[in-house]
């Protein structure tokens, strides 16, 4: 594909729907077709437009003079781009993991790995490794949040923790969870410290112990 209206000529004619234009625009897939993601972004609506009106006029055999000249039908028929400012890096990337569930262009926590290193006991990989005393700190971005209910009924938080180097889960309990619970948002990076056990890494009170499942 020579240009951003060239794909969406060739493959808006088939099942191509603004989501999954999106889609692929966050991903990365059609990058170095338009000049930034946010540009492409901000065109994609119109742009299938304009496949539709093109493929009407084809049918109805009404196609205008210019449209039918190699060359000027993507300027006569495609929206120009507007002056808008790229993503962020770090709106990029979850835009990447809310598209395909991976980052792509990079990781939230690479500019911050010798500042993660300074305060954090271990990162993820040398969780997995096990750890010889359970109290840990660790550093990462979430990127899952769940709320459950503990066979006591108490409300405990599920979260996904990543940094550079792997995933770590942890569980959030009692009076911990429910004074922290509105700053855990997925793309929020935080510093948390508890136990690491059985390959979960447990914030909890002092009460929280028998909330367990």
């Amino acid at each position: 594909f020579t240009s951003f209206a060239d794909f969406v000529r060739r493959l808006g004619h088939v099942t191509m729907t603004r989501a999954a234009l999106d889609r692929l625009i966050t991903a990365g897939a059609l990058d170095g077709l338009g000049p930034s993601r946010a540009a492409m972004l901000a065109v994609s609506e119109d742009a299938l437009k304009a496949v539709k009106l093109e493929r009407k006029e084809r049918e109805s055999r009404q196609m205008s003079l210019f449209a039918a000249i190699p060359g000027q039908a993507e300027a006569f028929h495609f929206p120009p781009f507007p002056a808008v400012q790229e993503l962020r890096a770090i709106e990029r990337l979850r835009r990447e993991r809310e598209a395909i569930g991976v980052y792509v262009s990079g990781h939230p926590m690479e500019g911050l790995r010798e500042a993660a290193t300074a305060v954090a006991t271990h990162d993820a990989k040398a969780l997995r490794r096990g750890v010889t005393d359970p109290r840990v700190r660790f550093v990462g971005v979430i990127t899952g949040v769940e709320e459950k209910m503990s066979a006591a009924q108490k409300r405990r938080g599920h979260l996904i923790l990543e940094d550079v180097t792997g995933v770590v889960p942890a569980v959030v309990f009692g009076e911990t969870w429910a004074s922290t619970k509105l700053s855990c948002v997925e793309g929020q990076i935080v510093l948390v410290e508890g136990y690491y056990k059985r390959e979960d890494l447990v914030l909890e009170d002092e009460e929280s112990e028998q909330d367990a499942p």
